[in-house]
């Protein structure tokens, strides 16, 4: 019978090529890590072009949420895995309009449309003037908070505009309309006048915050110089006072009047 023997050469062969692919694997993933030991340079240049294009994708996602524009399913992915801090923060800002959404949709005219959007933006004058204020804040902290209330403001007057160019808004009354129906009488109607559909409210807080997050930029960039014009006066005491010291014969417990050490301090 040949069946068994061609039967079994046929089993050594395919089992002598899975060996060969074995090896080969093993010596193709030797030579990868021989060629990266052997070339550090371009691993890292590798890895900077990584960095690079994290960062550029990072900073698009950013941009959007500072300019209000709502994230993509996969952007939000893309945060979750390489930037949990900034994932969490658009998660915030994606909650807060879908409830300001609901909110609008509850409205019966367009005048609570406008206060709704006016208590809205006058708390968040009050969150920036906040921390805007607040001298404990240090200065890069005080910059994150305001860019962190800026990216809601954006957001939630995204939607309030997006509302505000529906059927669904041009359908509501006004509240002087609704009275006149009730009085039924023309001559007794009140008289309001039509507000814009972008309020000065949001035009304040977003002027304020860009004052704010300017001022706080300028502060921080300013503050490396003040601390370095600051130590050179540190060092000129401390060089007086040993020399002071030294003029005391030995300088056992001598020091400068009125300067003891430690007492130096300069105030940003």
């Amino acid at each position: 019978m040949t069946f068994p023997t061609i039967s079994g050469r046929l089993y050594d062969s395919m089992k002598l090529m899975g060996l060969n692919m074995k090896w080969q694997q093993r010596q193709s993933a030797a030579f990868r890590a021989k060629e990266k030991q052997e070339d550090p340079d371009r691993a890292r240049m590798r890895e900077d072009l990584e960095n690079m294009k994290k960062s550029s994708i990072l900073s698009g996602i950013n941009s959007k949420l500072n300019a209000g524009a709502e994230l993509t399913d996969e952007e939000m992915a893309y945060l979750k895995q390489n930037n949990p801090q900034l994932y969490q923060e658009a998660l915030d800002i994606k909650r807060e309009r879908e409830a300001y959404e609901k909110a609008l949709k509850k409205c019966k005219t367009k005048d609570e449309v406008e206060r709704l959007n006016a208590n809205r933006m006058q708390m968040y004058l009050s969150q920036a003037k906040a921390v805007a204020n607040n001298p404990s804040i240090p200065q890069g902290e005080k910059k994150a908070q305001l860019e962190k209330i800026l990216k809601r403001v954006m957001g939630i007057q995204s939607e309030h505009m997006k509302f505000t160019a529906t059927k669904e808004y041009a359908d509501l009354p006004r509240e002087y309309e609704e009275e006149k129906k009730k009085k039924k009488a023309e001559k007794n109607e009140p008289r309001l006048e039509k507000k814009d559909l972008v309020p000065n409210d949001f035009k304040e807080v977003k002027e304020l915050l860009e004052k704010a997050l300017s001022e706080a930029q300028e502060a921080a960039d300013s503050a490396p110089a003040e601390k370095a014009d600051a130590a050179a006066p540190a060092s000129e005491a401390s060089s007086a006072e040993t020399s002071l010291s030294s003029s005391a014969g030995g300088g056992e417990g001598v020091s400068a009047q009125g300067n003891p050490a430690g007492s130096l301090s300069v105030r940003i």
